[in-house]
């Protein structure tokens, strides 16, 4: 098994490779394929930039997606001058073009990796830190997935008005409802992009820790972020913005 998992880890090493020598990815140009085709496989890379009162610090994120099959495995990582890195991993399943993730990992600063391992048998989601697990719920996603699967229910609906989406975190779940803000033309270190804005503001339902996440999506790009911004109630915001995209044709 511990051999199995090594030649999974290096296929999927040599694909993020594979990706970053592709050339970018013009607004104009991606290639989205059909429901069995998306996601394809891709690597994005952020600029971030992390502000709380007068701290500032830039870095930068990558965000890769890697097929094998119907098997998926999602990954962001973050660096921030050598201050912060975090990282976060979903790997799972691809049905019809949605993510089933079945394991997510989270790791940031200094603290010690969590985990939440889903099984859609038994409908549980079991945590690595939390002894009590939550009930499954159909299309639930991880905190990573869920860019992916905001982007696919936008393709499907392009006019919907808002989203819901079940979201398993590494000690608990919700359900995540996302208004939509329209479509705005971004100006991003990659370029000109026409994005829908979506938001899950600090007073939506169920929102009990009251941040902000406002996510931008390219349907130019096969409904990918282009940015992400998140703010907690503390005063901290993290604003990632697009400055490279390399996707598989």
């Amino acid at each position: 098994m511990a051999r199995h998992l090594r030649l999974i880890r290096l296929a999927n090493a040599f694909v993020a490779f594979a990706l970053a020598l592709l050339p970018p990815a013009s607004p104009a140009s991606a290639e989205c394929g059909d429901a069995g085709a998306w996601p394809p496989p891709f690597r994005l890379v952020f600029e971030a930039t992390a502000t709380r009162s007068v701290l500032w610090i830039t870095g930068e994120s990558d965000l890769v997606l890697t097929r094998d099959g119907d098997g998926y495995v999602l990954v962001s990582e973050t660096n921030a001058a050598g201050f912060y890195h975090a990282r976060q991993s979903s790997r799972g399943l691809i049905a019809a073009g949605a993510l089933v993730p079945i394991e997510y990992t989270e790791q940031r600063g200094r603290r010690p990796q969590e985990t939440a391992k889903f099984d859609w048998r038994e409908r549980r989601v079991r945590f690595s830190a939390v002894a009590e697990p939550v009930e499954t719920r159909p299309r639930m996603q991880d905190r990573l997935s869920l860019l992916l699967e905001l982007g696919r229910l936008l393709k499907l609906r392009p006019a919907a008005s808002f989203v819901e989406v079940p979201v398993a975190g590494v000690r608990h779940a919700s359900v995540y409802r996302f208004e939509r803000r329209g479509t705005e033309t971004l100006d991003l270190p990659a370029g000109r992009y026409d994005a829908v804005k979506l938001e899950r503001p600090a007073d939506a339902p169920g929102n009990d820790r009251h941040d902000r996440l406002e996510v931008w999506l390219a349907p130019a790009l096969c409904w990918l972020p282009v940015r992400v911004r998140y703010a907690d109630d503390r005063g901290m915001t993290i604003d990632q913005q697009l400055k490279a995209a390399h996707l598989a044709r």
